[in-house]
């Protein structure tokens, strides 16, 4: 994530929900979003997608009810 981004979110919303893939790659921005967004005040949330899989592909098997109820 751009140093820029948490500032244009906070402007919109005082919460943001990151879900990156599972990997070691996604771990780490996920690590690295949560950082640069607390810098401006937001409250995080990470939303973990289990089995190791990417969001795209949890939301396509499952469906987008799962992550937003």
């Amino acid at each position: 994530m751009r140093r820029s981004r948490p500032k244009l979110l906070a402007r919109a919303a005082d919460e943001v929900v990151f879900s990156y893939d599972s990997d070691a790659a996604g771990q780490r921005a996920t690590v690295r979003a949560v950082s640069i967004a607390k810098e401006v005040g937001l409250k995080v949330r990470v939303l973990i997608v289990p089995d190791g899989k990417d969001p795209d592909e949890f939301v396509r098997k499952h469906g987008k009810m799962l992550i937003y109820g």
